[in-house]
């Protein structure tokens, strides 16, 4: 049984792809879900052996905030989408 925050991600991903595609993107993003658990598990467990157990913690942590700095701009895109489609209603 999936958690509904990844139930949520897999429908915002099948309203982006086109019908024939899904299956292979459902199935790379798959791969990539479950690589990125298993290799971010080995990464933790060898900065947390090297340089103590909140190392894996903080490794996070500065990857996030490099992460949120790269896409600040486009995060105000994402925040008022909304507004802009209800300002400027489509005409048929």
């Amino acid at each position: 049984m999936q958690t509904p925050r990844l139930e949520g991600l897999k429908n915002r991903i099948a309203g982006l792809t086109p019908v024939r595609p899904f299956g292979r993107v459902a199935s790379v993003d798959t791969i990539c879900v479950f690589g990125g658990l298993v290799l971010g598990s080995a990464l933790g467990a060898v900065l947390a052996q090297q340089y103590g157990v909140t190392a894996p913690f903080w490794f996070g942590f500065a990857g996030s905030a490099v992460f949120v700095v790269l896409i600040w701009r486009q995060m105000s895109h994402v925040a008022h989408a909304d507004e802009a489609t209800e300002a400027s209603p489509v005409m048929p």
